[in-house]
């Protein structure tokens, strides 16, 4: 609320939400923080099981994170052997462990961080110079916006650095691409990688690392590293937690991933793909769609 009451609209904004009948958050956190502003902002009821009064009219409010089709992604996963990308990448590792991100280019993804940490990676863990492959997949977002031309622009310096300060003659550290993927192809590339990186400095679900979960190989799993600061931690414990704004945290999260022992890797994705199957697409709109029916009842 204190960050939100140095807006003008401030009143207004949530004076319009008090509209709705039915508001969906992502994480408790959310909830929580929603609550408080429309007390403090608007002094409205709160009553225990969770609505909200004000002005004659009553709202509810509840946590619905949203999921993932597990089934279909696992499905195409599977299925990388008939997509022509999927080969050529693995052929191009030539045994390399790959680490991957994929992200719109967008300021709360974090991508400067994360190269930045990933720098920090091969400095403590020179043994690592030659063995790994970090793929970045960054879709273009808002070219025409100036905050965004700028971003580009810090990740193109640092793609340089990095580049010319790690690379060898058959191996560079980070293949970068400013292209979207199809979903299938994407998915096929996340069962291939032996690290998942979500370390967006802020966001309210974070769903690719869901993705690279459902797409994992249960017998031989890649291990995700996902930021404290996405609502998709909060559901997947038992991934690599870290903060996006600690290159050294986010760099020994990935060297943990890297290094940890097979049975780890199975049960730690064993346990978070049940949270995934518990709480799919199909339960989540279900749940959403309950809701809105009991509304009034």
């Amino acid at each position: 609320f204190d960050m939100l009451r140095v807006l003008p609209v401030m009143q207004r904004m949530l004076e319009h939400l008090t509209k709705y009948d039915l508001i969906g958050f992502q994480t408790h956190n959310n909830l929580s923080a929603f609550k408080d502003c429309m007390v403090q902002g608007l002094k409205v009821d709160l009553d225990g099981d969770g609505r909200l009064r004000f002005a004659g009219r009553e709202l509810h409010a509840d946590v619905f994170p949203i999921g993932v089709d597990v089934d279909a992604i696992a499905e195409s996963a599977a299925s990388i052997a008939q997509y022509e990308y999927a080969n050529r990448l693995m052929k191009s590792l030539i045994g390399r462990n790959l680490i991957i991100g994929a992200d719109r280019l967008d300021y709360s993804k974090g991508i400067p961080e994360r190269l930045r940490s990933y720098q920090r990676l091969l400095e403590r863990c020179p043994n690592y110079v030659g063995r790994i492959v970090y793929l970045q997949i960054s879709a273009p977002s808002r070219t025409d916006i100036r905050g965004y031309q700028e971003i580009k622009r810090e990740v193109d310096q640092l793609l340089g650095g990095i580049t010319g300060h790690f690379s060898d003659f058959d191996w560079v550290p980070i293949r970068y691409i400013e292209q979207p993927f199809e979903r299938d192809i994407l998915m096929s590339f996340f069962r291939i990688a032996r690290i998942g990186l979500a370390t967006a400095l802020r966001d309210g679900m974070n769903l690719v690392a869901k993705e690279f979960v459902a797409a994992q190989n249960s017998e031989d799993p890649g291990m995700l590293v996902v930021s404290q600061l996405a609502g998709a931690a909060d559901e997947l414990t038992d991934a690599i937690v870290v903060n996006p704004y600690d290159p050294d945290e986010v760099a020994a999260g990935i060297e943990a991933g890297l290094e940890m022992p097979l049975l780890a890797r199975r049960e730690r994705h064993h346990a978070m793909l049940e949270v995934l199957r518990k709480n799919d697409i199909h339960a989540w709109y279900r749940r959403f769609l309950e809701a809105l029916r009991n509304v009034g009842h």
